[in-house]
């Protein structure tokens, strides 16, 4: 198979990206159904890792001021779909109150179970009505945002990385992130939590890699197994947060949700176990202030006169290839 087979191209699929942001802004601004609320927060997720992909390029230094605008703008919409969704899941948990307790549901688990779930609906809608009118307010400052990025990007389009390299920079990248939780020197809730999301922002810088680059897509699926046991047990822990609150330790759907709080994490607690060892890192961790920048310019490979058409010489003149020379 060819190397440029299995090559990443990751400002066309930043493009896509904002291609189904679009329609699923579209989609909740007329009704923002379950599915259309988490597709909303899922492509800001998968947007802020693209660009999170940019960042670590060595010869691609993108204007601040840019950046953070869409970054701020994305920011408020995951924020606000991100509540519309964890609605829904808090709902869907609570819909068959015997599945909590693997057998028949007493009364009063069922009575306080109707009780969180008809909270959580009044909630839901107001929080709908509340993520259209920010989609509203947001659309067209978005649209702009957006527009300027990719008029920056627009010399760089051609830029693509090796299957192998977007591998090594997403490991080195995520050991930065969690290295604390996964040696096991932090392990609260909130650390918990931020490496669940930086996993997530990990399987989608990989998927950025084609179908075909296999290696990077089995991580890929590595780290989504990470996201999804990790979300599984953030669900729990905040439905059990929930019930505290409004029902009281004593009641039995607190006891119940407990019990699946601390299943489940320990789930997720075995995975972070075993991802470090998929694919064993070939290179040295960059150190110093800059140790979230990639040092190896080798990592990335583009059209030379496209991407970086005033900082070298052409190939035809210098006689090099188009392949970045290595530092």
């Amino acid at each position: 198979m060819k190397t440029a087979d299995t090559a990443a191209r990751p400002i066309l699929t930043l493009r896509r990206y904002v291609e189904e942001l679009e329609s699923s802004i579209t989609l909740c601004l007329a009704d923002p159904q379950p599915r259309a609320a988490h597709h909303l927060r899922t492509s800001t997720r998968r947007i802020e890792a693209q660009l999170t992909l940019l960042s670590l390029l060595p010869n691609l230094t993108l204007p601040e001021k840019v950046v953070n605008r869409v970054r701020k703008h994305l920011r408020e919409l995951r924020r606000a779909a991100g509540r519309v969704r964890d609605l829904d899941v808090q709902l869907g948990l609570l819909d068959d109150p015997a599945s909590l307790i693997g057998g028949t549901a007493s009364t009063q688990l069922q009575r306080h179970s109707h009780k969180l779930r008809s909270f959580f609906a009044e909630e839901r809608q107001q929080e709908a009505s509340e993520l259209q009118s920010l989609l509203q307010q947001l659309q067209r400052k978005l649209t702009r945002s957006l527009e300027r990025l990719f008029e920056v990007l627009k010399p760089f389009e051609p830029l693509t990385i090796l299957a192998s390299d977007l591998i090594a920079a997403v490991q080195s990248w995520f050991e930065h992130e969690s290295l604390a939780v996964l040696q096991g020197k932090e392990s609260n809730a909130e650390r918990l939590h931020d490496i669940r999301k930086s996993a997530k922002l990990a399987r989608y810088m990989l998927e950025s890699a084609p179908a075909s680059a296999r290696k990077a897509r089995k991580l890929a699926r590595a780290f989504e197994e990470v996201q999804q046991s990790g979300g599984r047990w953030h669900d729990w822990l905040t439905l059990f947060a929930q019930a505290g609150q409004r029902l009281g330790k004593k009641s039995p759907l607190t006891g119940a949700l407990m019990r699946h709080r601390d299943t489940s994490l320990a789930g997720y607690r075995a995975h972070l176990k075993t991802i470090r060892q998929l694919h064993p890192r070939r290179r040295t961790r960059a150190r110093g202030p800059n140790s979230r920048k990639l040092v190896s310019v080798c990592l990335f490979t583009c059209s030379r006169s496209a991407a970086f058409p005033t900082s070298r010489p052409s190939p035809s003149s210098s006689g090099s290839s188009p392949r970045a020379s290595r530092t």
